[in-house]
Parts: C-alpha cells; sequence; structure tokens
C-alpha cells in the first residue's frame, strides 16, 4: 500500500430505494461493486443460480413486500416479466 492510500473493506449500505446493499472495491475493475443481500439469500437458499444479475438475470423478490426482509423463506427467484406483471397486478388492486 502506498503512502497516503486508505482501504476501506466491504461495508453495508442502504440504498435510496431502500435495499440493503454490500458495497466492495474490486481491483479486477478499478471501482466499487455491489452486491444486494436478497441475491446474495437468493443464491445462498438455491433460488438464484448466481448473486451477480449479469449470470442470473432473475430478479430477487421479497414475498412480503419488505425490502429489508431478506429471510431466505422471502426470497424467491423470479423472472423479470412475471415479477413486473405481478406487480403491476398489484398496484391496480390496491
Amino acid at each position: 500500500m502506498s503512502e497516503g492510500t486508505v482501504t476501506v473493506g466491504p461495508r453495508v449500505e442502504f440504498a435510496l430505494d431502500g435495499y440493503v446493499r454490500i458495497r466492495a472495491y474490486s481491483p479486477e475493475l478499478g471501482r466499487d461493486c455491489y452486491v444486494y443481500v436478497q441475491r446474495l439469500t437468493g443464491f445462498a437458499s438455491g433460488e438464484l443460480d448466481s448473486p451477480w444479475i449479469t449470470d442470473d438475470p432473475r430478479h430477487a423478490d421479497h414475498r412480503n413486500g419488505e425490502k429489508w426482509d431478506n429471510r431466505p423463506e422471502n426470497i424467491r427467484g423470479e423472472w423479470p416479466d412475471d415479477h413486473g406483471r405481478r406487480h403491476r397486478r398489484q398496484q391496480l388492486d390496491a
């Protein structure tokens, strides 16, 4: 590490949209990267094939609608079109 350089480890953040994410510096990319906790949970519980949306395009949906509730039983993998349709139906029914 060069003089005057500060290295900060991964940190948990609440994104402006209300989702919890982990931010960490990627030396390979030369920038900070984010992974959303619901995607990590979905991957760990077998609902998603990868925590990265570039490797598995399914959305990590919160069954109960609470963005902060990342328990494995509350996360399901859902294809983007299906996810969008379901949310639009819920908005119309509200």
